[in-house]
């Protein structure tokens, strides 16, 4: 995850080098309500401007120039190439997300999970974390 502001935002144009922690407090700032006062910890922030449940409606509240939030990077990627979405300071304001997947043990070795398990870690940059193989 990165922070992010939309293309018409004032730290859009600004370089990280210029972004201070005045700029961040100035800021209009969404997060998404489970993760409320992490992603406030995380910049700094006073306070969250907006509170949303998904990340679609972050997106939409980040895209609307006015305030600026947490997105994962795969997600705002498309966003990013378009030129309609920054991450602002990408190596101060960042965290990584930790996702568990569970299957049965008798199935480890099918095709079907195989696959999965190489989709969904193809081009995160994460390596599969095995913690005691299968439980049931």
């Amino acid at each position: 995850h990165f922070l992010y502001c939309g293309r018409r935002h004032p730290l859009f144009a600004m370089p990280d080098s210029r972004i201070d922690q005045s700029a961040i407090h100035a800021a209009r700032f969404s997060v998404r309500s489970y993760r409320y006062f992490d992603d406030l910890y995380l910049v700094g922030h006073p306070k969250a401007s907006a509170s949303v449940i998904h990340m679609e409606a972050q997106l939409m509240l980040i895209l609307s120039e006015n305030f600026i939030g947490f997105l994962p990077a795969h997600f705002a990627s498309s966003w990013v190439h378009a030129g309609e979405l920054r991450a602002i300071k990408p190596g101060s304001y960042t965290f990584s997300s930790r996702h568990l997947i569970a299957y049965r043990r008798a199935d480890e070795t099918r095709n079907l999970v195989q696959a999965f398990l190489r989709e969904l870690t193809r081009g995160s940059g994460t390596v599969p974390l095995k913690e005691g193989g299968a439980k049931w």
